[in-house]
């Protein structure tokens, strides 16, 4: 049978430390990861966060942000089996597309941040990052 390769998305709407921290650990723990972040921040704050390379910063307009969103996981679960990071509750879009992905939403603390799934279970990182490798 064929395996699917696996994709991890995170989108960043609302908030962006939790989402930042996340990719980070994901990234050094040799997994790539695509950040779809919403708006055009000014070039210093995107030459801050871009330089690690198992992280695919794409900034979107926010007129066009939830389109893309939609489609970019449309395409992508096409050929991969999809990890998807959000920062804030979602109504359409991607959760109509959640029966075909692990859809999980990222919740920033005071000076850190929890990861639960659909089902408001608290997830941990580390076992996160043992479902994509397994």
């Amino acid at each position: 049978m064929y395996k699917k390769r696996k994709r991890i998305i995170l989108s960043c709407e609302r908030g962006w430390r939790g989402i930042r921290e996340l990719s980070l650990f994901l990234a050094q723990n040799n997994l790539d990861v695509f950040v779809l972040i919403e708006g055009s921040p000014s070039k210093e704050l995107r030459n801050m966060i871009t330089p690690y390379s198992k992280i695919h910063n794409i900034f979107i307009s926010e007129k066009i942000y939830s389109i893309y969103l939609s489609v970019y996981i449309l395409l992508n679960l096409m050929f991969y089996k999809v990890y998807f990071f959000t920062s804030k509750k979602i109504k359409q879009g991607p959760l109509r597309l959640s029966g075909f992905l692990r859809l999980f939403f990222v919740y920033e603390r005071r000076n850190s941040y929890h990861i639960e799934d659909r089902r408001g279970r608290q997830i941990q990182p580390k076992a996160i990052l043992e479902e994509i490798r397994s």
